[in-house]
């Protein structure tokens, strides 16, 4: 028995600024700033997630595959989804992560992990800030027999 998903899917959400549009054999692609490496669960389960735009839902909606920034075929968030046209600038909003999301996030590529922000009401703080790749560097040690002297 495992509850966790069931209590806190519904509590995170990810914010993801497009970067790129592309069209490729017919697919609308629209390439964002977050990947399989802020959200895993798409790329490793299959697992689908509402996407929604901050765009007017009422507009004419077009199908689009949203994308990462990975560069690798899984890096896919969502396939075939309609949403308001989309630009390079625009956001859109992955829903119910607050399972599996930050804690499967990596680093991978050389990208940072995703700044997460705590909601409470009217509120709201920083919770985690990225590491900046010298402070990712500065964890590094070096050991002694590799020092030069």
């Amino acid at each position: 028995f495992e509850p966790g998903r069931y209590l806190v899917a519904k509590s995170g959400i990810i914010i993801t600024k497009i970067i790129n549009f592309k069209k490729n054999g017919g697919i609308n692609y629209l390439i964002c700033d977050a990947g399989m490496n802020t959200f895993l669960r798409p790329a490793l389960y299959g697992a689908h997630h509402l996407i929604t735009s901050l765009k007017n839902q009422k507009d004419q909606t077009y199908k689009y595959t949203i994308a990462g920034p990975i560069c690798e075929s899984s890096d896919i968030l969502a396939s075939n989804i309609n949403l308001p046209k989309q630009k390079t600038g625009d956001y859109l909003i992955i829903n119910d992560t607050g399972a599996y999301g930050a804690v499967m996030a990596s680093s991978y590529n050389s990208r940072k992990l995703p700044s997460e922000i705590l909601v409470n009401d009217n509120s709201f703080a920083l919770i985690h800030k990225p590491l900046t790749n010298e402070e990712k560097m500065e964890q590094d040690i070096i050991p002694n027999w590799l020092e030069s002297n």
